[in-house]
């Protein structure tokens, strides 16, 4: 099977998707939370991309799916922490980093990419199974 190159596959392009809809939001964080938090976001967005696309590409064995999974978890960790994070406004209003609405979007995303993520360690695993049956036999 030949990798087409110009398709992202559904788990690269939700990754896309979900760092486009957060980027703006850690842009409007207080700068401090921005230059940390934020960071440590969008690093761990673009290290689940790196790791969707080199396992799209068929450079991977078990152990990339393996850590992308991880690196989404680590994600959700970094969003719960966001959303528990508060800081006062300019006009002394307590405010969240990620409101209430944007944190269920956020969480839907992250479950989809989760999906997908799972679903293809499925894969990969019958994959290896059926491999390793055909040579006991």
């Amino acid at each position: 099977m030949e990798t087409d190159y110009n398709n992202p596959g559904p788990t690269c392009q939700k990754i896309e998707d979900l760092i486009r809809w957060v980027r703006p939001i850690v842009r409007r964080w207080p700068r401090a939370e921005r230059e940390t938090l934020g960071a440590d976001v969008m690093n761990q967005l673009h290290t689940m991309y790196r790791l969707a696309t080199k396992a799209r590409l068929h450079y991977y064995n078990k152990s990339t799916l393996r850590d992308l999974d991880v690196e989404k978890e680590m994600l959700k960790g970094f969003m719960r922490e966001a959303s528990r994070t508060s800081y006062t406004d300019k006009r002394g209003n307590v405010r969240y980093l990620i409101e209430v609405h944007s944190y269920g979007v956020w969480c839907g995303m992250i479950e989809e990419i989760g999906n997908l993520i799972g679903g293809w360690i499925k894969k990969a695993e019958a994959k290896t199974s059926g491999k390793k049956e055909s040579r006991d036999e």
